[in-house]
């Protein structure tokens, strides 16, 4: 999930792969980009002022600090399982790292 999703894409089209199994295998990105967009989205939304200065969107600022916390969490997450997996495949497959 935490990978690049681009290149990656790029790769598998040079190399003929099917575009079904290369959109639904970069699909798990949305997991990390949803959230991260809408703590931005509700930042700037919290940043807005009407006429009389007072917040457009009194709700926006609680809002965009729950969903930060969400979004920290996730990024950990993915973090966490990158790193489990690159430990696991760094351990079983040490002599084909090393060559």
């Amino acid at each position: 999930i935490g990978g690049p999703d681009w290149p990656t894409s790029v790769l598998c089209g040079i190399m003929r792969l099917s575009v079904f199994q290369i959109m639904l295998g970069t699909v798990p990105v949305v997991f990390l980009i949803l959230p991260t967009c809408l703590t931005g989205a509700l930042l700037y939304m919290a940043s807005l002022d009407n006429d009389s200065g007072n917040p457009e969107f009194p709700w926006a600022d609680t809002a965009s600090t729950l969903i930060f916390s969400a979004t920290a969490m996730v990024q950990l997450g993915a973090l966490l399982v990158a790193t489990y997996y690159i430990e696991r495949t760094s351990e079983t497959r040490a002599d084909e790292v090393e060559a």
